[in-house]
């Protein structure tokens, strides 16, 4: 049977819907896995144990445990920089310091060095 090229382009734009929605279903999944991992979290209080004195009010408790509120903390990071004044070093301080030691020629005859080596 062989269809029409109306047939075979109705049928290839149904294909593309099908294909669309599966990526837009997808695309969903990925933001809810993202939002789920990387996402706001909130912090209930557990209910103050009996016996147990609490550290706030009951209005307090009140208000912390309302999910409508939403509590940010800002912190703000200082940037310490370290900073090195190094003294420029003195031009000729190595010439001082060689003069200021002894200088010994010695002349070594090869023989006497060819003996120390084979030792």
């Amino acid at each position: 049977m062989k269809q029409t090229a109306e047939e075979q382009i109705k049928e290839l734009k149904q294909q593309l819907a099908m294909v669309n929605e599966k990526i837009a279903q997808l695309i969903a999944i990925i933001k809810l896995q993202k939002n789920q991992i990387f996402g706001k979290k909130t912090e209930v209080m557990e209910p103050v144990v009996d016996g147990q004195q609490s550290l706030f009010s009951e209005q307090e408790m009140d208000q912390l445990q309302d999910p409508d509120i939403s509590v940010t903390e800002v912190t703000e990071k200082k940037i310490k920089q370290v900073v090195r004044h190094r003294k420029a070093k003195q031009s000729g301080q190595r010439t001082t310091f060689l003069d200021g030691l002894p200088q010994i020629e010695e002349v070594i005859p090869f023989a006497v060095c060819k003996i120390k080596l084979e030792k």
